[in-house]
């Protein structure tokens, strides 16, 4: 599944809801946060469960695990489905401020991992101490320039070079 088509899928259901008009900015993330809420009441049920300790809940053992796991995905996808309604909100391409976001933590902690890039078309690097770039250009012109400053920061980060 292609998140960014996701994103406008979800966007459209969402209007299709939300007949009245759109949700704030803090009801959709009060929506996410209890989404995310009942994967955290989940999880504390498996620790209890894998640690021997006792449940509220009568007739929940080990054997309720693969259960548990499977409401806990259900819990994070709806987590998921929010943020990417308030990326939406935001006017925020979901696969673009990912692959910012991620990429960003992995040059500040030095990991090679990068994500994947299928729009290189245009997109901005956002890395840590630099300013923002956008790059436009031919898949292989951009590849080019985004490696060359991702080797440029990692540099400056080593030399402990700060702007």
């Amino acid at each position: 599944m292609d998140i960014t088509e996701f994103q406008k899928v979800n966007e459209s259901r969402k209007m299709r809801w939300h007949k009245d008009g759109d949700w704030e900015y803090d009801s959709w993330t009060n929506a996410m946060a209890g989404e995310t809420g009942e994967a955290c009441n989940i999880t504390k049920k498996m620790r209890r469960l894998m640690t021997d300790l006792p449940n509220k809940e009568d007739g929940l053992d080990v054997s309720n695990l693969e259960e548990l796991k499977y409401k806990l995905s259900k819990e994070v996808a709806d987590s998921i489905i929010y943020g990417l309604l308030i990326l939406s909100k935001l006017g925020i391409d979901a696969s673009e401020i990912i692959a910012d976001v991620y990429d960003q933590k992995s040059i500040e902690y030095g990991f090679p991992e990068r994500a994947p890039r299928e729009k290189l078309e245009s997109f901005n690097i956002l890395m840590k101490g630099e300013p923002q770039v956008v790059l436009y250009g031919n898949e292989e012109a951009i590849k080019y320039m985004h490696n060359l400053m991702v080797q440029i920061s990692e540099l400056r980060a080593m030399r402990g070079i700060v702007k």
